[in-house]
């Protein structure tokens, strides 16, 4: 099914439907886009020497290696996945409207400043509880 959303939007945005159809870039704009790209080297077949890939593995090997790195890395991980309830999104919002930071609330609820987000600006789908 995405294959043949995909394949739709292409035909709709070919030739003279595409909204940059007929126009051009100027030199100013360019130029920002040459900066930007500088030191992009993504899809060019460039990948970083062994020496480079050596140092990484080495230091990774060095974190994962100390103990108390993957409890340190489940404590943080604690409640960030858990579900707000109808109520509990109401109670953010009442929180938000009176003042409190999204910070200081996500923290309250144990939740990510993501899902805080969601709530404030109405995304937030909440789960049917049985």
């Amino acid at each position: 099914m995405f294959d043949e959303q995909l394949q739709r939007h292409r035909e709709q945005n070919m030739g003279s439907n595409n909204p940059f159809f007929g126009k051009h870039h100027d030199i100013d704009a360019r130029k920002r886009i040459g900066v930007a790209q500088v030191g992009n080297q993504h899809g060019k077949g460039n990948f970083p020497s062994d020496e480079i890939r050596n140092k990484k593995s080495v230091s990774m090997k060095r974190v994962w290696a100390c103990k108390d790195y993957k409890a340190r890395l489940r404590k943080s991980q604690i409640g960030k996945r858990s579900k707000l309830t109808f109520n509990q999104v109401n109670e953010v919002l009442n929180m938000l409207t009176s003042g409190m930071t999204m910070k200081n609330v996500a923290l309250a609820f144990d939740v990510g400043i993501g899902v805080i987000r969601k709530v404030k600006n109405g995304t937030y789908s909440v789960k049917c509880e049985n």
